[in-house]
């Protein structure tokens, strides 16, 4: 799908950066710039506006709709969400979610989190649910409790690795499949456990995701879920 938004000529440069080695030449002479990867095409025209095409296009625009402060527009071909299974909520699990995704300045962070069955009320009585819906009081107070309870593990990518990806061709997708992947193996192996599912928060596809991972080594029982916190306490926790 097409993503079409309206840019100052002085943000040009900021695209060049970004998408640097990754230009082609425009073939038209309304194109200003061309800027092709493998999953998405940016091309800025002589009009001051730019089009995002390919199978992550949405993610790009996404990110540039962060940077340069304008309202992005409903996602047009959202991904059918992986169905959950109907007994998530009474197993345990690791539950994985990301943050930092859309910001400018600072790093990328995931969280994987293990939450055992036995433990949900204990979960409940920490306060544990989505992030986005308790204050920063509370998640200062309630953090150090949770990391101290429960098994989990923290991966932080600084700008500067985050900046080495992008330019080694990394689409934001890919290196938050790699965060995830990492994260969650990490968190299994503290555990112990020989069979565990993994409901990571959905930002693409389940087969996306291991088409990502394709050269890594990846943890197969793995389940997609938009807005995972509200079916597990373990994605609420990681959040």
């Amino acid at each position: 799908m097409n993503y079409v938004f309206e840019i100052n000529p002085s943000d040009i440069d900021a695209f060049i950066e970004y998408y640097k080695g990754f230009e082609e030449v425009p073939g038209d002479e309304h194109k200003l710039i061309v800027f092709k990867t493998k999953r998405f095409t940016v091309t800025i025209y002589r009009s001051n506006k730019v089009m995002i095409q390919g199978k992550d296009a949405y993610d790009e625009y996404l990110m540039w709709s962060g940077i340069l402060g304008f309202e992005p527009v409903a996602k047009k071909d959202k991904p059918k969400q992986s169905k959950p299974h109907n007994n998530w909520a009474r197993h345990s699990a690791i539950g994985s979610d990301e943050v930092g995704t859309g910001d400018f300045y600072g790093p990328v962070v995931v969280c994987a989190c293990h939450i055992d069955r036995n433990d949900f009320d204990k979960a409940r009585e920490f306060g544990v649910k989505d992030s986005k819906t308790i204050k920063d009081e509370q998640i200062k107070i309630m953090a150090p409790k949770l990391m101290e309870t429960f098994m989990h593990s923290v991966l932080v990518l600084d700008n500067e690795k985050y900046n080495d990806l992008v330019n080694r061709g990394y689409n934001m997708n890919k290196i938050k499949a790699y965060l995830h992947n990492h994260a969650i193996r990490k968190t299994i192996t503290k555990t112990k456990h020989k069979k565990l599912s993994v409901i990571i928060d959905q930002f693409c596809t389940k087969k996306q995701y291991f088409d990502y991972l394709e050269d890594q080594t990846t943890w197969r029982d793995v389940q997609m879920v938009e807005k995972g916190e509200s079916y597990h306490p373990a994605v609420a926790a990681a959040s």
